[in-house]
């Protein structure tokens, strides 16, 4: 949850914080999912990790299209090339705008409302067991809520406000169209984020009392604009605007004598200065030791053989097979496709899908 937020808001290319930022939301759900685990009479844990794997779904479909048009335009992801390559083109614009502001769970969207049901779900939980890991985990559930609105206004600014690239190799004219069939993609789902949002009584409280009886609780009555679940949500917002203030805007971000600016210093990419080096000492340590076993196999099995495993001259049986020659001879070859990885994974399918389907008849 929060270390995805993070590499999203220290990555400089645009599929690569959309995908950080779906690590992030993976732990929202996660959460929601392990309070369900710890109290099976809990609602809101329920509802709010089913909805908001639909409203994740929903919203990465506007992002990552929106992430693809510009690919297909300007066959690039790097967000320093890509400064204010969308302005002009006002309808991907909104629904991009849309799109982030419901996964950083601004209210009246989708996303405000399964944010609201696990941030309910925590703090109730918190008060049944009166556990301070949870109030942590309150915590870092606000402020991975808040750097999920940071590095989406990241994006935002930097595709569509920011002026464009004008150099020798770049030249960006904010002329970012999707054909009909991909702008008619984003925004039935943008506008499902916002009915969805808007109107959480008409869509959303039919599933949340289908989810209440397959794990056989009883449903809560959900106030989802109440003044308490607004201060939750204002609160997570005003932590991801100081934020991309103060951090985005004043340290994540340099200028160089041209004027360009970079939407990151090299220096805080967690990815070159962290997990590269931790990958390649693993690999030194692993091969290292790898060639110490192979360098000491070899008098191991000298010193063996001299002490405990003496060869000795072995008797040879001989028999006789007196029907050998009534053997039919006979070769079957196997199937190819019966001993491929695809066959194997097919019949996962089909066995998890099995077992889905037997437990929705079992638990109805």
């Amino acid at each position: 949850m929060l270390l995805g937020a993070l590499l999203a808001l220290l990555s400089d290319d645009l599929k690569r914080t959309l995908a950080c930022s779906s690590l992030s939301q993976i732990g929202f759900i996660s959460v929601a999912t392990a309070l369900l685990a710890a109290n099976h009479d809990t609602t809101l844990a329920a509802g709010g990790a089913l909805l908001h794997v639909i409203n994740h779904a929903l919203t990465k479909l506007v992002l990552f299209v929106s992430a693809g048009v510009f690919y297909k335009t300007y066959h690039t992801n790097d967000l320093n090339q890509l400064r204010g390559a969308g302005r002009g083109s006002w309808y991907l614009m909104l629904c991009f705008f849309i799109g982030g502001i419901s996964l950083a769970g601004v209210p009246g969207l989708a996303g405000y409302i399964s944010k609201t049901l696990i941030h309910e779900a925590i703090v109730e939980n918190m008060h049944v067991w009166q556990h301070s890991l949870l109030s942590l985990v309150e915590k870092l559930f606000l402020l991975s809520g808040g750097l999920t609105l940071a590095y989406m206004s990241k994006l935002f600014v930097t595709l569509f406000v920011q002026k464009p690239v004008v150099s020798e190799h770049h030249h960006h004219s904010g002329s970012v169209k999707p054909d009909w069939l991909t702008g008619l993609s984003i925004g039935v789902a943008a506008l499902g984020l916002v009915l969805f949002g808007a109107l959480p009584n008409l869509f959303y409280n039919e599933i949340l009392h289908y989810t209440a009886d397959f794990f056989h609780i009883h449903p809560h009555e959900i106030h989802w604009f109440s003044t308490v679940n607004l201060l939750g949500s204002m609160t997570s917002l005003m932590i991801g605007l100081l934020v991309f203030i103060f951090v985005v805007r004043l340290f994540l971000t340099s200028r160089d004598g041209e004027g360009r600016v970079r939407v990151i210093q090299s220096s805080l990419d967690l990815e070159s200065r962290l997990y590269q080096p931790v990958i390649q000492i693993v690999c030194f340590i692993g091969a290292l030791f790898a060639r110490i076993l192979h360098s000491t196999s070899g008098w191991l099995l000298t010193l063996l053989e001299e002490t405990f495993f003496h060869n000795r001259n072995p008797r040879i049986v001989e028999g006789t097979d007196d029907h050998f020659a009534l053997y039919n001879r006979g070769y079957t070859a196997p199937s190819k496709y019966s001993q491929t990885l695809a066959f194997e994974l097919m019949l996962f399918g089909v066995g998890l899908i099995i077992t889905l389907l037997y437990l929705l008849i079992v638990n109805h």
